[in-house]
Parts: C-alpha cells; sequence; structure tokens
C-alpha cells in the first residue's frame, strides 16, 4: 500500500527523525562500551542533550546533528 503525501515535507521530517533517533540510540549503544570514563554521566548527558534540544531550529538541528556524528566517528574522543 502507497501512502500519498500533499505536502513534501512529510517524508523529510519523518527521514530526520528516523536520523535523529538512530543518533540518539547509537550514542547510547557506544556510551556503554566506555571504558575509562563514567558510563552513567555520559549516558545521562546524552539523554539531557536530546532532550533538551527537541525544539530547536532546522539550522540549530543540523548543527547538532553534525556534532552527534563526529562524537561518533571519534568513538567519544575529544568531547567538545
Amino acid at each position: 500500500m502507497r501512502v500519498a503525501t500533499t505536502s513534501t515535507t512529510g517524508p523529510v521530517i519523518n527521514s530526520a527523525k528516523g536520523h535523529i533517533l538512530s543518533l540518539y540510540r547509537n550514542l547510547l549503544r557506544n556510551a556503554r562500551g566506555l571504558r575509562y570514563s563514567d558510563k552513567d554521566y555520559v549516558m545521562g548527558r546524552i539523554r539531557t542533550e536530546f532532550k533538551n534540544n527537541v525544539d530547536v531550529n532546522k539550522l540549530r538541528q543540523d548543527k547538532l546533528i553534525l556534532k552527534a556524528e563526529r562524537v561518533l566517528e571519534n568513538n567519544f574522543g575529544g568531547l567538545v
């Protein structure tokens, strides 16, 4: 079954939400594997940052996504 949308922003928003949810899960998963850091603190910070930035504008959202991707690429090395 194919669902038609009347606006072009529908699938884009769902795609962005999916990407953000994926980043959130990956950050938490990788935080569980930290060896020399306080895992509970890092996981709490991840949760807090995502909760605090739920209603940010598109530009800020893009910057935060890039930051999260960099943190994942560096395996939490050099947290900013």
